[in-house]
């Protein structure tokens, strides 16, 4: 159980790669009527999911990357009226904003992501709305869920980690103090005379 942790901290590009495959998978870009050509699905694609193999280092540039192809998904209504590919990968950057404790920048990704999101709205009411219909309003409600859940998994995430590194603070800090005081303290030998040594000096005095 150790070796998982361990591996990440030594490597953790391999977690951002890991990321990058789960938001990647499964394979989404293909001919569908109502989709752009499959050209502009890729270039759309790749602008979601690459720049995240860059989130530790540039987390701000890569969210507005994200964003910014979330938007022209919408835009250009990509896969039609669906959002889950853009979704998915500004919740995987909203993730990393909370972990990071960076909650002004999460907070300015949810509004631009829910932004989005309203005014796409109107066009889930005009193809799915009707009598009795529900994905007109299943769909936002599953993208702010998804969101949610992202902010809520970077937060305890983050908390988790701040809980581990207090734990291993007071370990090492307990060990030292330990180390310290068997420094000091004085040794059962040199704090008792033996007694030849007391004997001796009784009898020259």
């Amino acid at each position: 159980m150790e070796t998982l942790p361990r591996l990440r901290r030594g490597h953790p590009w391999l977690t951002d790669v890991l990321l990058v495959v789960l938001v990647a998978v499964p394979p989404v870009i293909r001919p569908e009527p109502g989709w752009r050509p499959v050209w502009v699905q890729a270039g759309v694609y790749v602008a979601l999911v690459l720049p995240l193999l860059w989130r530790r280092r540039r987390p701000v540039l890569v969210a507005a990357l994200v964003t910014a192809a979330f938007w022209a998904q919408f835009l250009g209504q990509v896969w039609g009226q669906e959002p889950g590919r853009g979704a998915v990968a500004v919740a995987a950057v909203l993730a990393t904003f909370t972990v990071r404790g960076l909650r002004r920048a999460a907070a300015a990704t949810v509004v631009c992501a829910a932004g989005c999101v309203v005014l796409w709205i109107p066009a889930w009411q005009r193809d799915y709305g009707g009598p009795g219909a529900r994905g007109a309003w299943l769909t936002p409600l599953a993208v702010g869920l998804l969101l949610a859940g992202a902010w809520v998994f970077g937060e305890y995430v983050r908390a988790r980690r701040a809980y581990v590194a207090e734990f291993e603070r007071r370990a090492a800090l307990a060990a030292s103090e330990r180390i310290a005081l068997a420094r000091v303290a004085p040794s059962p030998r040199s704090g008792r005379a033996s007694p030849a040594r007391s004997t001796m000096s009784s009898r020259t005095a």
